[in-house]
Parts: C-alpha cells; structure tokens; sequence
C-alpha cells in the first residue's frame, strides 16, 4: 500500500519544479510494484465546489485512489497573523498502523518526508513490514528528515522519476 502525505509530496514537487500527474502515478504503482491501494491524504482549505484542492481529491477519488480529508483550521500565530492548519499525520499513522496489525499490508511505501513519521516506521518494521520513502533529497530546500530516510529500508527520490510521473515540461523544456 502507498500512503501519500498530499501536502508534503505538493512542496516537494514545488520545489523540484513539476507538477505531478496522479493519474499517471495511480498506474506506474500498480503496474510496476503491484500496489492494490493508495491512499491520498490531504487538508481541505476550502469547501467551495471549484477549489484547486477539492477537484483534485474528486479526481483521485474517481481514479482509484482512497483519499482521506479533512477541513483546514484556520487559527492566529503567536503574531496574531491568520495561519492555516491542516496536518494530517495521526490519519496516516492509525491507516498505517491499523494496516499493519491486521496484516493487510507486507511493504509501506510512504511519500512524505516528514521526521514525526520515524516512530512510525519503527513501528513498522518491528511487525516486519517493509517500508519504502518517497521523497527527494535533490531539491533547493530540505524536505526529506534525514533521519526518517536513513530509518526506512529504501528510499526513492522522487526527482529520478519526473519523466515518468510529470503533467508536462518541466524548467528547459525536459521532461
């Protein structure tokens, strides 16, 4: 199973500069590591029908993917500045963890690259699943904890496979 920290996997492709094509994705997880579920994780900033982010979970729901929301928070900083919150981590943990202990799942593959998530995966290998990350340590700013990488049996770096899993060009015209 794959378990996508939607936020995250949004600035990582950000900040390697190119849109990912989920439909795309859906298909290369199934046809070359066998995945039966990916799941897609995501805060929802807005509830109005045409909002960026609720047109792609209506994608994602309608190509295979099990997606899991909730609605955003909005709360101030200790500045008094208007602050967005909308993390999803103990969703991907009890999936997870849940997936684990009813045997459901030999092999996690978790696209994030959030150091919170190294318990997890701790936890997981203890039950003798597999765990894969799928982040990048190739971007501009650091968005991979070096420390969840170096925890999980294999690590992906999501730049090696933009000419497989991007929406269009990306910087001089490469794919």
């Amino acid at each position: 199973m794959a378990f996508i920290d939607g936020t995250n996997v949004y600035k990582t492709c950000r900040l390697l500069n190119f849109s990912i094509d989920y439909g795309k994705t859906a298909e290369w997880l199934r046809s070359n590591l066998d995945l039966t579920r990916v799941y897609y994780y995501t805060a929802i900033i807005d509830n109005s029908p045409g909002s960026p982010i609720r047109d792609l979970v209506t994608f994602l729901d309608h190509n295979g993917y099990t997606t899991v929301t909730k609605a955003a928070k909005e709360q101030a900083d200790r500045y008094g500045e208007l602050v967005v919150k909308g993390n999803m981590d103990a969703e991907i943990c009890v999936d997870i963890l849940r997936a684990v202990y009813l045997k459901q799942v030999e092999h996690v593959m978790l696209w994030s690259g959030d150091g919170d998530f190294v318990p997890l995966i701790k936890a997981c290998q203890d039950f003798g699943v597999i765990t894969t990350l799928v982040s990048t340590i190739q971007s501009r700013e650091p968005v991979c904890a070096d420390q969840l990488r170096r925890q999980c049996d294999y690590f992906v770096d999501l730049a090696e496979f933009i000419p497989i899993l991007s929406r269009g060009t990306v910087n001089n015209g490469q794919v």
